[in-house]
């Protein structure tokens, strides 16, 4: 248990350890500072190195989901986590950029996988927010019965009208609060799936 507090992507083993299979283990994906990380180790949880590519305390070493290596590696390991978290990123996703001067849309209801005649540059984001929501939509489909989940974005992110997301929504369990309450400035509709 103590050689896994200092594991990271890059150093643990290519597949988790039999031992590991007994316990509770979390994972946070897509982590930011990592703060759920932190919380689940505080209560006894054996914590596996968060995914983020922002290095920050909680995250020594950053990593890119999207590299097919890594990505195989934390698909092997998904079998011994108990649950993961998974805070999606949401910057092409937020219904919050409109034609107001600020950023412009780059998803409709009609388009959800991206509006049509984006620039280069706003369809290759489009693309990379795209490619993150099927890396969670594909990490959740490899977890079996006894494995839990969770998915965190704001309440009219467009994520939610991802077909995956709309299906699960209607099956599972869909908490809408608001991050003020957390500390955070603003009150930030949130929904957690």
């Amino acid at each position: 248990l103590k050689e896994a507090r200092s594991w990271t992507w890059r150093t643990m083993p290519a597949d988790p350890p039999f031992w590991l299979e007994a316990l509770p283990v979390f994972l946070e994906v897509y982590a930011g500072k990592a703060v759920l990380t932190r919380a689940f180790r505080k209560a006894g949880w054996v914590t596996l190195p968060p995914i983020e590519k922002e290095i920050s305390a909680e995250v020594p070493t950053g990593i890119d989901i999207t590299d097919k290596v890594v990505l195989q590696k934390i698909v092997r390991w998904m079998r011994v986590v108990s649950y993961v978290h998974f805070g999606t990123p949401c910057t092409t996703m937020s219904r919050a950029r409109r034609h107001d001067g600020g950023p412009a849309p780059l998803r409709s209801a009609e388009f959800v996988e991206g509006l049509p005649g984006l620039s280069d540059f706003n369809r290759q984001k489009v693309t990379e927010g795209n490619h993150l929501a099927q890396i969670t939509i594909d990490l959740i489909k490899t977890l079996t019965v006894g494995q839990f989940w969770s998915v965190e974005n704001p309440e009219h992110s467009f994520l939610w009208q991802f077909r995956e997301f709309r299906e699960w929504s209607s099956r599972h369990v869909r908490a809408l609060l608001h991050m003020c309450a957390f500390g955070s400035r603003a009150k930030k509709p949130t929904v957690i799936l």
